[in-house]
């Protein structure tokens, strides 16, 4: 089944890629048994180098180096947004061999070495271009042998971009995943030991973190006060998380009062225009496209009415976001610090939008929160994150994150994240008495009847098909988490164990085997320089409120 299953997605590969090639080279990847034709640009003498230079280039200047994980993910990305695959085996091998040719570094290992060098790195490139359950990328759900392919080379980039980073992450939310994860992070372990028994990590080491930034930013201007603009205003008085959570909206609508308008809440009517038209090719999750924008515009609590803040906004009225299954920013090997809400990545539909994953990991990523300790914080790394993951981060390589706990009247908190599988969300602003248990006297009353999510007293952010699949929006809880829903379900457990902390001196660990609420560490090593989000200054002239 593997065999065939690779000999297909062989095959679509090829047949993306030849359209957009000048010199077509076909190589057959012994390791597992799957057919790739590369791109040689013109003017290049061997197509093999032109895909794998970038790892190989990696790899000289860091091997022996603190960024050398770092450095290694961050050439998959470059491969796949300037070929749209990752490199191959047979392109790794020859693009290596030149490498050590010219190689200062390099070129100091013994033959043994070079050929050991060589066979990891070609082997490592062959468990990343490998298709198979583990990587959920165009793998039908229903019994047949026969992949469902991603319909352009956009989509491809993005499916590929989500196996990379799922495996830098570390996802260990199926079996095939994890075993993965073992397999590269052990072939990177290989890599790293031979640096040093051939003592090569004692030569220099490039000054590079592994991540291409993007320009250099002006100097740090002085101090503003907190009422001189918006971002400022929240960035002084809300916690990091939240603060990306509401940077993350306005920008997201392009707006200065999309994100201080009152939340949603039951009465909010449901947005008009959208239609369903399909499923997705992995057999999870609704396609959606907008059917009529003028419908989709009339009362739209976001945009109706709308004042755009300055001209070179982007036109909100024209292109949209809505809510998109699998959608995440675009992002660009060529700077790793922008998330690009207004530019189609390929993950989703073909309208504008972003899944709930995808949201989360922007507002942290723009607060400067990584998820991962040990891996820098870049934007590629949004195609990998998943609600599952979230549920149980420490098991899933996100290991700035962990299950929240509850002492006394301290129970959830702004920028706690919520997490199911197949949702996240975070929450916003907490009331005094968030989970609606202050009437409750004893700790023998703490239990399930005596709860009400109609009393929760919290609001959250998401991007969700709620509301006619509005997509990105802030809404109060107790119109969102139901009895009955698993998410709802699970915050009623996780509010009886506020209860039985609310009688307990120490600290009580809040688990719930519906929902998971994860907090960030905040700990120096799970904190950097915060990403960017495209069109940001446009909301430069909205003043603070």
């Amino acid at each position: 089944m593997k065999h065939s299953f690779r000999s297909s997605i062989g095959r679509s590969i090829a047949a993306l890629l030849r359209p957009f090639s000048t010199t077509l080279a076909t190589s057959t990847l012994a390791a597992t048994g799957l057919v790739v034709t590369g791109v040689a640009l013109s003017g290049c003498q061997n197509g093999f180098q032109t895909l794998a230079t970038p790892l190989a280039s990696r790899l000289d200047s860091t091997i022996g180096c603190k960024n050398f994980d770092d450095a290694i993910w961050s050439s998959f990305y470059e491969s796949v947004e300037l070929n749209g695959r990752p490199p191959t085996t047979r392109e790794i091998q020859n693009a290596l061999k030149d490498q050590i040719q010219q190689s200062p570094r390099l070129g100091t290992l013994s033959a043994n070495s070079q050929s050991s060098l060589i066979s990891l790195t070609s082997r490592l490139a062959a468990k990343v271009m490998e298709r198979n359950e583990s990587s959920g990328i165009g793998q039908n759900s229903s019994q047949t042998d026969e992949p469902l392919i991603a319909p352009d080379l956009e989509a491809q980039k993005g499916l590929w971009l989500e196996r990379i980073a799922q495996l830098e992450l570390g996802d260990r939310t199926t079996a095939a995943k994890s075993a993965d994860v073992d397999a590269t992070q052990e072939l990177i372990a290989e890599l790293k030991k031979l640096a040093v028994d051939a003592q090569i990590e004692t030569l220099s080491c490039a000054d590079d973190t592994g991540v291409r930034p993007g320009p250099t930013p002006a100097p740090t201007p002085a101090p503003v006060p907190s009422d001189a603009g918006l971002f400022d205003h929240w960035k002084t008085t809300r916690t990091p998380a939240v603060y990306g959570g509401l940077k993350t909206v306005a920008v997201s609508y392009q707006s200065c009062e999309a994100a201080t308008m009152n939340p949603l809440d039951g009465s909010t009517p449901n947005i008009k225009g959208i239609a369903v038209i399909g499923r997705h090719s992995s057999g999870t999750g609704n396609v959606r496209e907008i059917r009529d924008l003028r419908a989709f515009l009339n009362g739209h609590p976001y945009l109706d009415p709308y004042r755009r803040p300055l001209p070179s906004c982007h036109d909100m009225m024209t292109a949209p976001l809505i809510y998109d299954y699998g959608g995440k920013p675009y992002t660009s090997s060529s700077d790793e610090t922008v998330l690009n809400m207004f530019r189609n990545a390929g993950s989703g539909s073909k309208e504008l939008g972003i899944d709930c994953s995808a949201f989360v990991y922007s507002a942290y990523a723009v607060s400067g929160l990584k998820l991962k300790k040990g891996t820098s914080l870049k934007a590629s790394l949004v195609h990998g994150v998943s609600s599952s993951m979230m549920a149980n981060p420490q098991g899933n390589g996100l290991t700035c994150l962990d299950h929240a706990s509850f002492k006394g009247s301290s129970t959830l908190l702004p920028g706690d994240i919520v997490a199911i599988r197949g949702h996240v969300i975070m929450i916003e602003n907490v009331g005094t008495d968030p989970f609606g248990i202050a009437s409750i006297k004893t700790a023998a009353d703490c239990k399930l009847a005596n709860i009400n999510p109609r009393n929760f007293n919290f609001t959250l952010f998401q991007s969700s098909p709620s509301k006619g699949s509005i997509g990105i929006n802030r809404m109060w809880a107790k119109d969102y988490l139901t009895k009955g829903s698993t998410m709802g379900d699970g915050m009623m457990e996780h509010a009886v164990n506020a209860c039985k902390a609310k009688f307990q001196s120490g600290t009580v660990a809040s688990k719930s085997s519906k929902a998971s609420i994860v907090r960030h560490l905040g700990t120096s090593d799970c904190i950097a320089p915060a990403l960017r989000l495209a069109k940001e200054e446009c909301l430069s002239s909205c003043p603070a409120r």
